[in-house]
């Protein structure tokens, strides 16, 4: 992987931190440590993630189910580890969701009332929380899974943080996911379920209750990226999931 400056050395060290503060033993999901990096060309080697990808995964729940509760139980753990990187913290984020808010606007002027009561919801949730560590761009070709271990790749983003960030963007990147497909649709919802239910069994209760916010904001997130790439359908799918993010962020009836 080549940088523009000195990104891949500083990535190297952060693999190395990572991969130090979660040993196989602690069951949390797992880095790996760079190969080498090469400064003249300024590229870090990495090797390559064993296992298959969670967007590789055939989409039967019989098969499926028990990887999500897995990788969710891995991540779970893994946001309760430490390392010495710096903080991101619920002002960064709020920010970030902020641009990604100003994104969808502007290519779709006609979501701006549900975009701005999302953003009242955001604005006046209290995001505070506990840093533990954070991939910060979980993907579901980030994830992969390995007889009985879970590893993530692309951590460039991994920070101190709240690390329910990771439960709520892989939600919503499995839902968007899910969404793209008619045939696949129902799997949407129950696969944000069996997600959940496994991470919050291995964390406090009181650590969750803003959890739903955080959903909402990972939405909003997705969606963005969804208008960027212009993927087939990005209108509608975009539309969803601000729909989506306006329906978590609702307090309940």
């Amino acid at each position: 992987k080549a940088y523009p400056d000195d990104g891949g050395a500083r990535a190297a060290g952060r693999l190395a931190m990572l991969d130090a503060a979660t040993p196989p033993a602690s069951g949390a999901a797992r880095v790996r440590r760079a190969v080498a990096y090469v400064e003249p060309c300024r590229a870090l080697i990495l090797a390559e993630a064993p296992g298959t990808p969670l967007d590789r995964l055939p989409i039967d729940p019989r098969l499926i189910e028990p990887a999500l509760r897995h990788v969710a139980t891995a991540l779970a753990w893994f946001g309760q580890r430490h390392a010495p990187l710096d903080v991101l913290t619920a002002d960064d984020r709020r920010t970030a969701t902020g641009r990604a808010r100003q994104a969808l606007a502007s290519a779709l002027p006609h979501l701006q009332p549900a975009l701005d009561r999302v953003h009242g919801v955001i604005a006046a949730a209290p995001l505070d929380a506990r840093p533990g560590l954070t991939h910060g761009d979980l993907k579901l070709e980030h994830v992969f899974l390995d007889q009985g271990a879970v590893h993530l790749i692309d951590v460039d983003s991994c920070r101190r943080g709240d690390p329910l960030w990771d439960l709520a963007l892989l939600q919503a990147r499995w839902w968007a996911a899910r969404d793209a497909e008619w045939s696949e649709r129902a799997l949407g919802d129950w696969g944000c379920g069996v997600l959940e239910t496994s991470y919050l069994a291995r964390v406090p209760a009181r650590n969750a209750a803003h959890l739903p916010v955080l959903q909402a904001m990972a939405c909003l997130d997705v969606a963005a990226g969804v208008v960027k790439r212009r993927e087939p359908g990005w209108m509608d799918r975009a539309g969803r999931l601000v729909a989506r993010a306006q329906a978590l962020g609702e307090p309940p009836r």
